[in-house]
């Protein structure tokens, strides 16, 4: 009877540790594929830990002059940056229309001349 009880007891600590051991299996495997999912976004997440952290005394700084209205305080920090970003990047699309346009000028009036390849 003793012998019997070991076997028993062996046979469910092993279930244990199979289904233990597949319980790990199945976490590891989902974390890899949530690693795999998100690691695109971990650089964006960063920059915007980053952006957070340096911009936060600005953030004070205004929400302190504007009363403690942390909204607006947001939505003004938040229009602001976007204007640092957009306004170059419309600077730069109009660069590239004149420089476009520019080019199309002389090429209709024959004034730009593309060199021939000469033999050898």
């Amino acid at each position: 009877m003793n012998e019997s009880g070991k076997s028993v007891q062996n046979t469910s600590t092993t279930s244990t540790a199979v289904e233990i051991s597949i319980r790990l299996g199945v976490l590891t495997l989902v974390l890899v594929c949530c690693y795999l999912i998100l690691s695109p976004f971990i650089p964006l997440v960063v920059w915007g830990i980053i952006l957070a952290v340096a911009l936060y005394p600005v953030y004070e700084a205004v929400n302190a002059r504007i009363g403690d209205r942390r909204k607006l305080t947001a939505t003004i920090l938040t229009i602001a940056a976007l204007l640092v970003i957009i306004l170059p990047g419309v600077q730069m699309a109009g660069s590239g229309v004149d420089g476009l346009d520019a080019l199309n000028d002389k090429l209709k009036h024959e004034a730009l001349k593309i060199p021939r390849r000469l033999k050898k």
